[in-house]
């Protein structure tokens, strides 16, 4: 391994300083939840918004120090995060079907939905950090 790559292996947070912002990531996803107005057209066009709570995800953990992105699902219409940390890349979603039912691009708000830490998933996708650039 180069010296770069050791470098930045070292700099990379753990998958507990993830986990330690779980409170974090309900509060900007309920925020994000709790802003959907449905009759907003010029905002939502009829679509959900996975998209948007990916992104305060993704927020929380950039103002943290944690890699991390969205990433628009291959196998069904929705955005999830990515993190890359010393135990290596991760999955962080909050799946759509607990928020919104639907498809494509027309979803509707499953009422008074309160976001508890049960509701968040982390899953493994890679062992290595250094392949971080595959996804």
């Amino acid at each position: 391994m180069n010296w770069y790559k050791k470098a930045q292996e070292e700099t990379l947070k753990s998958i507990n300083d993830v986990k330690a912002l779980m409170p974090r990531i309900i509060q900007v996803s309920q925020k994000e939840y709790d802003n959907w107005d449905e009759e907003d057209i010029d905002q939502y066009a009829g679509g959900g918004i996975c998209h948007l709570i990916a992104d305060a995800i993704v927020d929380v953990f950039y103002d943290n120090g944690i890699d991390s992105f969205t990433i628009s699902s291959d196998f069904e219409q929705h955005v999830y995060c990515v993190v890359r940390v010393k135990e290596g890349i991760y999955q962080v979603d909050i799946h759509h079907s607990i928020y919104e039912t639907g498809g494509g691009f027309s979803w509707n708000k499953i009422p008074d939905i309160i976001f508890e830490p049960s509701d968040i998933t982390i899953y493994m996708i890679d062992t290595d950090p250094n392949n971080w650039e595959n996804y």
